[in-house]
């Protein structure tokens, strides 16, 4: 948005007045040069369709009447039908009794397998055998059949005009080899293929939800018969799983036996034939270990344990040896002074020190005194060396009884080790023979506790499906449902008539909301105006100054600002006020646009060239003297003519003459004085807005748009057809004009 001070002249109707500073936010906005009508038809939104439905009234209660009328006549016609529901459950997790039931067969299924389990059930109780079963079991061929349903019904009433289907058995017929008494028999027991379809029409089984829940329902004419069915089905179906469980668990107990016996023979040859081998070659062995592989782990734990000692003591010896080297005292090694001896006579030659201290202080250095227990230190001196010197020699021996010790262990184990080499090969082969005794073990002792719990299992077969509740007599009808029928009869006629009302209000091509200029012209849409409430006797012209707060007032604002900035320069100053048909309400815009307009201080000049109905003139200016046809004629000066409209000093009209015919109007209104006189006005005018006539209805309405700079399509909303838009923007197209956009009159803006 651009910005601008601009000084414009604030005069009266005649051109006298002062000079103001207005602040003016110019948008400079592309113009679309008379675009052609988009033929999409966008989805309607709720508005639409409820303002669609309030119109098409007829059009909906119609298909409504005709389908309720339908459901009545159905109601009446169609037979009284009770339906009995059983209630099964799928056990896919059935209490374990035995630690594996694996040999008895079962529905034990993981999530992603429910599905498929539950339809397979579902079908299995559909199945011709389970039928075949109920019917035998209920007598049914010798009695009525089942009725079906009531569509069956409707269809059954179609195929009577059809041929009829000879009953053929379900059972095939005996081949060509059979004959006599079996071709008898069999033909006794077929059951009518007809019977069958019946059966099944009458059942039903299905799914409730995701649940391991089935529902098994009949229905027949007679609420005892239906449950008798109902129950007849499941009872049946119970029984056949009972039977192929005791069947399959039969069959396993004998086929496991017969392996266990056989896995046993070959356990027991197994195992002979590893002692024979054991005895073969001297492969004795305490527990799973050879004795001799247990001797040389022990012979290496103690040499081990013998080069450790041997280490420890040449290390000692090599200790004493160095200070005997060095000429130290070898008293203070560990093995001396872990001596016991050694320590006594280290404490007394203490005791014999502090002694001969305490005499030298107390009697001097030549008391004889001293000289005694001089002569027993020495002797003890010499005492600790002669225990040292045995001492160091017995260390020197124990090294060698260590060193001697771990070459006899080293020789044993070498001896030991060549032995367990020498057998390798052979208990290679043994520890083979020993892990196929012990495969062939296990798998004798699993089979055996199978064996047993199939055993046990024969007399605790759970079945895989329970009931849960049994079928009942009903007490209401299933069919004719009165409150379902009555209900699909309403939904349907009333979306039958709902769809039929938007179609036919959609493709009649008015235009009535905002969103259908948007949707259906490639127009700028200025402003949306609503219907105006006016009270009895007022007029509509001047409705902003009555009401500025109404709704209508809030969107002439809007039209007012949307028209100031789309004007680019001052050649944008003259704009035309056009409609396809008259009645579309362009005068009431342009003069309630022209009074909003002058309250904010713009200048603005109102022009009527409706010369056949000048409306605007006769609603502002009735008392004129002068109009503008005096101007065109060039009587009198256009300042003339002009009147000030009442209480507004800056909005004046250019009325029209009381009235003129259309020949008269096309020549004034098709003159080059029109254009002068238009362009000398708009130098002292903010905008100039000229009422014209109907584009489709009046000629001098489309001569005239050849005199202004820009032109706004007025259109009433329910009233202006997509066919009169593209005619009237084909002319304007026809002139070159701009066209600013589109005022779309009486929209409804509730949504």
């Amino acid at each position: 948005m651009e910005h601008r001070i601009e000084e414009t002249p604030a005069m009266n109707v005649h051109g006298e007045g002062r000079v103001e500073r207005r602040d003016q936010d110019v948008v400079h906005l592309p113009h679309t040069r008379f675009p052609q009508i988009s033929q999409d038809r966008e989805a309607l939104d709720l508005t639409r369709i409820l303002a669609a439905l309030r119109r098409q009234k007829l059009i909906v209660a119609l298909p409504l009447i005709g389908t309720l009328a339908l459901a009545i006549a159905y109601l009446s016609a169609a037979p009284t039908e009770y339906t009995s529901t059983a209630e099964l459950i799928v056990e896919l997790q059935k209490p374990r009794i035995l630690r594996n039931e694996a040999v008895v067969p079962g529905l034990d299924a993981g999530p992603y397998m429910i599905g498929p389990v539950m339809d397979s059930q579902v079908e299995l109780l559909q199945s011709q055998r389970i039928a075949e079963r109920v019917i035998k079991r209920l007598d049914l061929a010798a009695g009525p059949p089942p009725t079906p349903g009531p569509i069956a019904s409707l269809l059954g009433f179609f195929r009577t005009a059809a041929p009829a289907e000879a009953d053929s058995p379900a059972t095939p017929a005996a081949g060509e080899s059979e004959a006599g008494e079996g071709e008898e028999t069999a033909a006794e027991d077929a059951i009518p293929t007809s019977l069958y379809k019946q059966f099944e029409e009458s059942l039903s089984v299905r799914r409730k939800g995701l649940s391991l829940l089935i529902l098994v329902s009949a229905t027949d004419e007679d609420p005892n018969q239906a449950a008798r069915i109902a129950n007849g089905v499941v009872q049946e179906y119970l029984d056949d799983q009972r039977e192929t469980q005791l069947a399959s668990a039969r069959d396993a107990t004998s086929a496991l036996n017969e392996r266990v016996e056989e896995l046993r023979q070959q356990v027991l040859a197994r195992e002979q034939a590893i002692q024979s081998f054991r005895q073969r070659h001297d492969l004795a062995a305490v527990g799973d270990v050879p004795i001799a592989d247990r001797q040389l782990s022990d012979m290496l734990v103690r040499l081990n344990e013998a080069e450790t000692d041997a280490a420890a003591r040449r290390a000692e010896l090599r200790q004493v040896e160095m200070i005997a080297e060095e000429g130290g005292d070898a008293s203070f090694i560990g093995r001396v002074l872990d001596s016991q001896v050694v320590r006594d006579l280290k404490r007394q030659e203490s005791e014999i020190v502090r002694r001969i201290g305490s005499l030298k202080r107390e009697f001097g250095e030549s008391d004889y005194r001293i000289e005694i227990a001089q002569s027993e230190l020495d002797d003890i001196r010499g005492a600790i060396a002669e225990e040292t010197a045995r001492l160091v020699e017995n260390a020197r021996y124990e090294s060698d009884v260590a060193q001697t010790r771990v070459r006899i262990l080293e020789e044993n184990f070498n001896a030991m080790k060549q032995l367990v080499y020498e057998r390798s090969g052979q208990q290679i082969r043994l520890s083979d023979l020993e892990r196929e005794a012990k495969a062939s073990r296990d798998l004798y002792e699993s089979l055996l506790a199978r064996l047993k719990e199939t055993r046990v299992a024969e007399s605790l077969l759970y079945p895989d499906i329970r009931m849960v509740e049994p079928a009942s007599p009903p007490l209401e009808p299933s069919s004719p449902n009165t409150k379902l029928t009555l209900l699909v009869a309403l939904v349907g006629g009333l979306g039958i008539g709902l769809t039929g009302a938007i179609l036919r209000d959609h493709l009649a091509g008015s235009l009535w909301t905002p969103e259908d200029v948007e949707q259906r012209l490639n127009l700028k849409l200025l402003a949306p105006l609503p219907r105006i409430r006016a009270g009895w006797g007022s007029s509509r012209h001047d409705h902003l100054l009555r009401d500025p707060a109404s709704n209508y007032g809030q969107s002439i604002f809007l039209l007012a600002h949307t028209l100031l900035d789309l004007r680019h320069t001052a050649e944008d100053a003259v704009v035309a006020m056009a409609s396809p048909r008259k009645g579309d309400g362009k005068t009431t815009t342009t003069a309630n646009l022209g009074y909003y307009l002058a309250q904010t201080g713009r200048r603005v000049l109102l022009v009527d060239c409706d010369l056949r109905e000048p409306t605007l003139s006769r609603l502002m200016a009735s008392g004129r003297e002068r109009s503008i046809a005096d101007v065109l004629d060039a009587t009198c000066k256009p300042e003339d003519a002009i009147v000030a409209a009442s209480g507004l000093e800056t909005l004046a009209i250019l009325p029209a003459p009381a009235r003129i015919d259309g020949q008269r109007a096309s020549e004034l209104l098709g003159s080059d004085r029109l254009r002068k006189v238009l362009s000398q006005l708009r130098d002292r005018y903010d905008l100039i807005i000229v009422d014209g006539g109907s584009l489709l209805q009046d000629v001098e309405a489309r001569l005239l748009l050849d005199a202004v700079d820009s032109a706004i399509l007025v259109l009433r909303a329910g009233k202006s057809s997509l066919a009169d838009v593209e005619r009237s923007t084909h002319l304007a197209s026809i002139l070159s004009l701009k066209m600013s956009g589109v005022v779309l009159n009486g929209a409804d803006l509730s949504g």
